[in-house]
């Protein structure tokens, strides 16, 4: 496993998504955890980075006792749909 937490704020599939896949089909037992981003202010849509098809894309929540608490997206995280219509991020 390995995590990147960091985006670029684009959000469609790009060169860089393209070599985490091939990489990842190549390591079957290896797997990208990217941050979905903080792109999401105010319910923007389309905002995740990262969208490899073979990553696993995480969206922020709060702690327990803010916000609605650790069980939701945070209201700045980063959100889906990808640009070619993938849920992202998955979870």
């Amino acid at each position: 496993v390995h995590s990147a937490s960091w985006g670029n704020g684009v959000n469609s599939y790009q060169a860089r998504d393209r070599d985490y896949d091939q990489f990842q089909y190549e390591h079957p037992d290896f797997l990208v955890v990217f941050a979905a981003g903080n792109g999401g202010r105010g319910n923007a849509k389309n905002s995740a980075s990262s969208v490899a098809k073979n990553n696993l894309n995480v969206c922020a929540s709060m702690n327990r006792g803010q916000g609605q608490g650790e069980l939701y997206t945070a209201d700045f995280s980063s959100m889906g749909p990808s640009r070619d219509g993938r849920i992202k991020p998955d979870i």
